[in-house]
């Protein structure tokens, strides 16, 4: 009688023991095969020849649209004025990039050298400052909702590309917005970027977002002007093709809008 009795307590708890058995096994096989799947991704945030052969949806600026009654000046209004830009810009610098960038969630945060303070804090003289990059990487989706499968789109030469994958200017800069190019040098219109009081900043250092103007980020390298500014062939390019590009537009009068306004900025400060 007593062994029975051992027999019925003992019985519930081997049957526990062997359902925890199951469940641990089953977690680290989950564990094994999500590390599998992660390791087998090409990371193309870390992987800058991957990146130029990217795709770079953009949309070229026009003066249509433009939002009114805004507090500032929408960067789709190429006949922003130019005096805004620099009034109400916390800090104004030149700056080197080198091409040193990583992937954070939907922006790339991009370290550039200030060559000079022309606005701001004048100890970023000479420091390398994080500066956050409006475009994220993104997907392709069917209409029902899946990832979409397509690599070649009709002849737009990107047979053989990850063509569902692809770069894209967000929020204010989705029109028209190229990025930093490594090696050349830029004048940025930047403001500290600002993050919830909760957040604990201590300790960190400060990151800068541009400001909301089609003029915050002006190429100091190119020599392209309205007369040489040639009008993107085709909707689609890569990367490496938008980066020839300071700025995409859609016409060659907005050419002469943009390139007389980037030298009224310039004549400015520099006066």
């Amino acid at each position: 009688m007593d062994n029975q009795n051992e027999e019925l307590i003992a019985s519930p708890t081997i049957k526990n023991l062997a359902w925890y058995c199951v469940w641990v096994a089953l977690l680290c096989v989950c564990v094994v095969f999500g590390v599998l799947t992660r390791c087998s991704y090409s990371d193309a945030a870390l992987d800058y020849k991957n990146l130029l052969d990217m795709r770079y949806q953009y949309m070229a600026v026009q003066n249509l649209n433009v939002q009114e009654n805004t507090d500032f000046n929408s960067p789709l209004d190429l006949n922003a004025d130019v005096t805004d830009i620099i009034e109400q810009s916390p800090i104004i610098v030149k700056c080197e990039f080198d091409g040193d960038r990583k992937y954070l969630y939907q922006a790339f945060l991009s370290q550039v050298r200030v060559t000079q303070v022309l606005k701001g804090d004048s100890s970023l003289n000479g420091k390398t400052i994080p500066v956050f990059e409006p475009v994220k990487i993104t997907k392709s989706m069917d209409p029902n909702g899946t990832e979409s499968s397509v690599t070649n789109d009709n002849g737009t030469g990107f047979v053989g590309i990850d063509y569902h994958k692809y770069m894209m200017p967000s929020g204010m800069y989705n029109c028209g917005y190229t990025m930093l190019k490594a090696g050349d040098s830029y004048l940025l219109f930047l403001s500290a970027k600002e993050y919830h009081p909760a957040e604990d900043r201590t300790g960190k250092a400060t990151e800068y977002v541009f400001v909301e103007h089609p003029y915050a980020k002006l190429n100091l390298s190119t020599t392209v002007g309205a007369k040489d500014y040639v009008l993107p062939k085709s909707p689609y390019m890569t990367l490496a093709q938008s980066l020839e590009y300071e700025i995409v537009l859609s016409n060659l009068s907005d050419a002469d809008t943009y390139f007389s306004k980037k030298d009224k900025i310039l004549l400015t400060l520099n006066s």
